[in-house]
């Protein structure tokens, strides 16, 4: 996992927020991996009408 993407997600987690992927244009995701990570218990996927998909750790 990108070291970026991992700060953001451990500072989400940190304040009890979900992060939307369009706002992390700049770090690499690829939504098999998303959903890998997902399926090992290591993300939360949420796929959000308005908001696109969001991301927890």
């Amino acid at each position: 996992m990108n070291k970026t993407l991992l700060r953001i997600l451990i500072r989400a987690k940190e304040v009890n927020k979900w992060v939307a992927t369009k706002h992390l244009v700049d770090v690499l995701l690829q939504r098999s991996i998303l959903l890998h990570f997902e399926d090992q218990g290591l993300l939360f996927v949420n796929h959000h009408q308005e908001k696109d998909i969001l991301i927890n750790f």
